[in-house]
């Protein structure tokens, strides 16, 4: 049997760009790539969540997973298109390979004034959101969110840092 506590997933929905400076506000100079240097206020990898899977059998071994993050690209595909691609580790104390994984989600963007939005249908009715400031650089995602077509949604608020790959 297993179990799975993990933190809110990455993916990026929504993204609000605000351009910081003297005399107004001006259009954002988006980069077309961006990759994850930190999560959470600490540096790539980091661990995400835990699996732990408990034997069937009474007395039978356990073991316990870490699922950690070891990067994130975003990439400004098109003028209305962006990927996203997330590499994990899960790394096991029971002696088995490490196991990686990869991960892909598209979506669509728009930008209007300062705000760059972003759009990720994650299925099943569920949708992704996100919040940043772009500052030179760098890219802060300060607040995320998940939510279903029922109003229903998890809030995260730790920081994603990335940068800029020209």
């Amino acid at each position: 049997m297993r179990f799975l506590r993990s933190s809110l997933s990455l993916s990026l929905g929504v993204v609000s760009v605000s351009a910081l400076g003297c005399g107004g506000a001006t259009e954002p100079s988006l980069a077309m790539g961006y990759d994850l240097v930190s999560y959470e206020g600490q540096a790539l990898p980091v661990a995400t969540g835990t699996v732990v899977e408990v034997s069937t059998q009474p007395g039978g071994p356990s073991s316990q997973c870490a699922d950690r993050l070891t990067g994130m690209h975003l990439q400004f595909v098109t003028s209305s298109s962006f990927t996203q691609t997330e590499s994990r580790l899960l790394v096991c104390d029971d002696g088995r390979p490490d196991a990686p994984s990869f991960i892909t989600t598209d979506g669509t963007y728009q930008v209007n004034a300062a705000t760059l939005e972003l759009t990720v249908d994650l299925g099943g009715g569920f949708s992704q959101h996100a919040l940043a400031r772009l500052d030179g650089d760098a890219l802060f995602v300060y607040r995320r969110e998940i939510s279903n077509g029922a109003g229903l949604s998890t809030v995260n608020q730790a920081p994603l840092g990335f940068v800029a790959t020209r």
